[in-house]
Order: structure tokens, then C-alpha cells, then sequence
């Protein structure tokens, strides 16, 4: 699927959306919000003859593909009056200064990747560069290699990342690839131009409220909608507002981070839908609980009237908005069921949380705040931070990508694994990200405390669930 341009670009600059402008925002003392992926490929197609990787061909071929998406080599820069953040071309572009080439030492595999993509996504990116960074790695006793690649979260959600990763490989296997394309960097925005618009931005700010307030008077449907996001908003808050009980799920972020994932064959997920009912975010939540669970547990806590939530982002894009660039989620904070002892009992309730939710329309509050930011800069993003570190609004996060059904390539290497990783947030150890592709559901867990075994278990917690499911699920029959 081709990559276009989410919003329509000007010659020399482009705005960041409010919500894609909200992870700049977030991203302070300590906080990263990039995402990322560890991609795993049989080595076929970028072996020498001696059996290494040949990592020059390889960085041709991703350069190739990945220079002719524009958000890679445009950089943030500021409007003079707002500060609002725009994207600009970087003249000094250099796209090999964001690759990395690493080889694990002899006998390191798994772990060793795991260890390596921990500490890449320990690094905050260069804000004065185009915000992407990838790394590639040998040192696989099985002939594989692996990319572990990370972007900002201002360029790019889950969806478009996926639909980003489709577009750098191929459907089929092919024997070679075209050169990366020439391309000449826009010259700057003129101060004067970004004084100018700012300036406007402002001047029609009253002209849309009346022309709101207007289509408000004369418009039921508009009138409709307009109530349905003013509860949304309101239940929204009072959720955050209410926060959630003190525990250990809830921390500072430290600055090393550490990873984890596992794979399960997607056709449990599928019998789980089918013969215990929920959608795939619940089926995440459910094994996600029972992996806070395990965590809560191990440490002495006691479940019962335990106020426990995730914030899991919902998927606003149409099917003609696929493709898009920047972000268009908006946010549940869904309650978790650690006090159940039943991975079957914990989707049920789940379930039934998730639907009251989407009956309220909880999900249009996030898209509310996003907007309000149009008009009043960074006020919105100042109250979610504020929520989410004083009140404990969730204490993690829990995210669902829908990935290709059928197998990609990298010419004729074929992709075998790939796993999502997430950032975390303010008072927050730990982000689940899930992902299908292929056949198979991958798990990634990115973890931000001090105990260097919490992600190992965390992930084993929940490969444990997720199979009491899938056995509940065949049990149905």
C-alpha cells in the first residue's frame, strides 16, 4: 500500500497535528516516545559467499525504500509565535548517520537481541535530525538477521506503522531492488511566512467558532454528535480523574529499559473470538491482566478492590485514511480484573467493560482533546500529563496492531517474526504491544523499571494466560 501524506504539505513546511504534536510534548524528564519494531528475516538474499551479512547491500536496499517516504529526511523545527512544531526538510541530510551495523557476539542469539534492542530504546532520539533510527544485526546461529528499527510517535501510530512496514517490503519474493531515488531538500520556511501564519491561525479562530456555533443552530445530526463527544469528554475525565489504586505498576520510568517478546500461534486468538466472544483488544487485555497479575502478586500485593487500568489506544482511521501518515487514535481506559483468579472470568469482564465503553462512546474523549489543542496550544496535553502522573489515570498501556496475513519480503529474505514495542508513560512501567502477521501473534513488552527479570516474567505471565484461554476456548467446543 502506497504511503501518502496524511495532511496536504506546503512547499517548505508541514504542521504537526495536535495529537501527533502531543508526543513531543510528552516527551520529558526521562519519557521517549518512540516506537519500534524488532524485525527477524531468513538471511538468503544478503548473505555473501563467506555466509556473513552483507550489510551494505542491506542498508542500500532499506535506503532504497525507506528515502522515498519524505518524513525521513525532514527534520522539527518551531513557528516564532505559537511554537507550534512543523516539519522542514533537513538540508544536511545524511541518511547512513541513522544506521547502525552491530554483530552479537558468538553464542548471544535471542537473549543478546533482546539486551541490544533494551538498550536502543533506552536512547532518546535527536530532535535536531530526521526522528528515526535503525540498526542492523548478524551473529544468528540459525542464518537469520534482524532489523531493530525505531521512529518517533510524532511521525507515525500503530496502524501506520504497520501499513508503513508494508510499504518497505513486498508481498513476493523478488531478486533485486532500484537504487535509492534522488531527491532535493526544500529551502526553509521563511520567517516571515511562519510569523504570517501563526498570525492566522489566531486571527480565524472566532470566524470557525461562529461558523460551529451556526451549523450547532441549524444542524440535529450536528447537535447529536456534538452531545455524544461532550459525555465522551466527560466520562473520559472522570475516569482519569478517579485514578487508580497505589501499587506497583506505578513508578517513575527509569532511564535503562529492557524488552521482552514471545509468539503464539494467531489461530488460539481466532478460537478464543469465536467460542468465548470478545474482540482481539480484549483478548490483550485479558492475557495482559493475568500478566499483571503475576506481577502484583510476586510482590506481595493484595488483589482484592485493586483499581488496575490500561489505556488502550483505538483506531480512528477510515479504510480510505490507510496509508496515512502521523497519528489517529484515540484513548479507553479500561478497568483490569486482577482480583480474578481465571484467565476466562478476567475476558469476560473485560468484554463487558470494553462494551459499556464503546456504548458511551468513551473513545471520542481522546479525539475531543486532540482538537481543543487546535486552538488553545498545548492546554489539553498539559491535563492529560497532569492525569496521568498525579491521579495515575492507567498504569499500563495495551495495544492491538493488525498486521499482513500473508508473509513479506526483503527481496527474497523472508520476514519470519516481528515484534511491536511501544513507549511508556508518566507513572508507568510498562507497555504491551500486540501484533498479527502471518499466522502468528507477536508480543512485545517494553518494560521502564529497575528489576532486570520484571519483562521476562511479565511476558511469561502472559503467554500463560493466553494459552488457559485458548485451552478454555477448546473446552467451549
Amino acid at each position: 500500500m502506497p504511503i501518502k501524506p496524511f495532511a496536504t504539505p506546503t512547499p517548505s513546511y508541514e504542521r504537526l497535528s495536535p495529537q501527533d504534536a502531543s508526543f513531543l510534548a510528552y516527551e520529558r524528564n526521562g519519557l521517549h516516545m518512540h516506537v519500534g519494531v524488532v524485525a527477524i528475516f531468513e538471511g538468503a538474499s544478503f548473505r555473501t559467499s563467506t555466509g556473513l551479512l552483507d550489510f551494505e547491500k542491506l542498508e542500500r536496499y532499506i535506503l532504497a525504500r525507506f528515502t522515498s517516504w519524505t518524513r525521513s529526511r525532514q527534520k522539527l523545527a518551531r513557528t516564532p509565535i505559537a511554537h507550534r512544531p512543523v516539519w522542514i526538510d533537513d538540508r544536511r541530510f545524511r541518511p547512513e548517520g541513522h544506521i547502525r551495523r552491530v554483530t552479537l557476539e558468538a553464542g548471544g542469539g535471542e537473549v543478546a537481541l533482546k539486551r541490544l534492542a533494551g538498550e536502543v530504546f533506552s536512547r532518546a532520539l535527536d530532535r535536531s535530525k530526521p526522528l528515526w533510527e535503525a540498526v542492523l544485526v548478524d551473529g544468528f546461529d540459525d542464518g537469520t538477521f534482524a532489523i531493530v528499527f525505531k521512529t518517533h510517535h510524532a511521525m507515525i501510530d500503530g496502524l501506520a506503522g504497520m501499513d508503513f512496514i508494508s510499504a518497505l517490503l513486498t508481498t513476493d519474493p523478488t531478486p533485486a531492488f532500484d537504487g535509492a531515488p534522488l531527491h532535493s531538500a526544500a529551502p526553509p520556511p521563511w520567517r516571515l511566512r511562519l510569523l504570517f501564519d501563526d498570525a492566522l491561525h489566531y486571527a480565524s479562530a472566532p470566524l470557525k467558532l461562529l461558523d460551529g456555533l451556526r451549523i450547532l443552530a441549524t444542524d440535529s445530526e450536528a447537535r447529536k454528535d456534538f452531545r455524544d463527544r461532550a459525555y465522551a469528554l466527560v466520562h473520559l475525565v472522570f475516569n482519569g480523574v478517579l485514578g487508580t489504586s497505589p501499587n506497583p505498576l506505578s513508578a517513575h520510568p527509569v532511564q535503562r529499559r529492557t524488552v521482552d517478546w514471545a509468539a503464539a500461534d494467531a489461530s488460539g486468538e481466532r478460537a478464543i473470538r469465536a467460542r468465548l466472544g470478545g474482540t482481539r483488544d480484549d483478548v490483550t487485555l485479558a492475557a495482559s491482566t493475568g500478566a499483571a497479575r503475576g506481577f502484583l502478586r510476586r510482590r506481595g500485593v493484595k488483589l482484592p478492590k485493586l483499581r488496575i487500568r490500561a489505556m488502550v489506544p483505538v483506531n480512528l482511521r477510515t479504510r480510505a485514511e490507510r496509508g496515512g501518515l502521523g497519528n489517529r487514535v484515540s484513548t479507553l481506559i479500561v478497568g483490569l480484573p486482577v482480583a480474578e483468579t481465571e484467565a476466562r472470568a478476567q475476558l469476560e469482564r473485560i468484554s463487558e467493560t470494553v462494551a459499556h465503553l464503546k456504548q458511551v462512546k468513551q473513545g471520542l474523549g481522546g479525539d475531543v482533546l486532540a482538537q481543543i489543542d487546535q486552538w488553545t496550544g498545548t492546554m489539553a496535553q498539559s491535563f492529560g500529563m497532569w492525569l496521568a502522573k498525579t491521579r495515575r489515570a492507567y498504569n499500563l498501556c495495551v495495544t492491538t496492531i493488525p498486521g499482513s496475513p500473508t508473509p513479506l519480503y526483503a527481496l527474497e529474505s523472508k520476514l519470519v517474526a516481528l515484534y511491536p514495542l511501544a513507549p511508556v508513560f508518566h507513572k508507568q512501567l510498562f507497555n504491551v504491544a500486540a501484533l498479527t502477521y502471518a499466522g502468528k501473534l507477536h508480543w512485545g513488552v517494553h518494560y521502564a523499571g529497575e528489576d532486570e527479570d520484571a519483562a521476562a516474567e511479565f511476558i511469561a505471565d502472559l503467554s500463560a494466560s493466553f494459552a488457559e484461554l485458548v485451552e478454555a476456548a477448546a473446552s467451549a467446543l
